[in-house]
């Protein structure tokens, strides 16, 4: 996957004040300076998407799903509104809840890989990284008869192991623009006005549908931001539309899945 010229540029950007800090102290967060640059530069490791003759795009992302209290009442948001978000699944959540991810994929939505266990990635060896991506792709691929080619590390966190193993298991980095949750913006309309301030064609959201945190604020704060920003002319997309890639491929043997959600009132 190929970025565009503006966001070379911009990756060049950091990877030469990044690469400032190498030289002065060596390594940067593990890394030496021809890592950075490489990994960088590959394309693999998203932030934003690009338009290409389509002047405002979003992506709506959910992490640390699914979740019995919040994610079937953001699908049925979705619904409501006519889009499709992209959900970055945890593999033990998946076992738990099987039926919600299903419905999730039958609903039109894509997902992504979020690690099987949500540890902290940055501290895994490459080995250990790769085997906390193949084990959350295997239960995606049970359960939903899908295989996915995104990947977010928890807590946006990563290494050059982790980037190794990402690019080992097929996968892009998709990390964000912006967020939704912020301990400075408590209150959903706040949260919105937060997402606006940063927001650009091309944006990637962050926001959580689970991780046994209370989500009651982002569910209240979801139609606020894309009646937001339907009103300043955005279309949402998923991140796979974002990028231009394929759709979720059907694993052999897989038949396409059918919601058995209500529709929303």
């Amino acid at each position: 996957m190929l970025i565009n010229s503006g966001r070379r540029r911009k990756a060049a950007t950091a990877a030469v004040a990044i690469g400032t800090a190498v030289v002065l102290f060596g390594r940067w967060n593990g890394f030496t300076l021809p890592e950075y640059t490489r990994e960088h530069l590959s394309g693999r490791i998203i932030t934003s998407g690009t338009s290409r003759g389509e002047a405002k795009l979003v992506a709506l992302t959910f992490d640390d799903g699914p979740d019995p209290n919040y994610t079937p009442r953001i699908l049925a948001i979705l619904k409501h509104y006519g889009i499709h978000g992209t959900f970055f699944v945890q593999g033990r959540m998946i076992r738990r809840y099987p039926d919600i991810v299903r419905n999730t994929v039958a609903s039109g939505n894509t997902l992504g890989n979020h690690t099987d266990t949500h540890p902290y990635v940055e501290r895994l060896d490459e080995k250990a990284a790769s085997l906390e991506i193949s084990n959350c792709d295997a239960v995606i691929g049970k359960e939903s008869g899908l295989a996915t080619r995104l990947f977010r590390p928890p807590r946006g966190h990563w290494t050059p192991s982790v980037f190794r193993a990402a690019e080992a298991n097929g996968k892009t980095m998709v990390l964000w623009t912006t967020a939704l949750e912020h301990e400075s913006t408590p209150k959903p309309d706040q949260m919105v006005d937060y997402v606006l301030k940063h927001m650009r064609p091309g944006g990637i959201i962050l926001m959580h549908d689970g991780a046994n945190v209370n989500r009651e604020t982002t569910v209240t704060a979801l139609p606020i931001l894309i009646q937001r920003l339907r009103s300043e002319g955005y279309r949402f997309v998923t991140v796979q539309e974002m990028l231009h890639m394929p759709a979720m491929e059907l694993r052999p043997g897989a038949h396409p899945l059918k919601s058995t959600m209500n529709s929303p009132g």
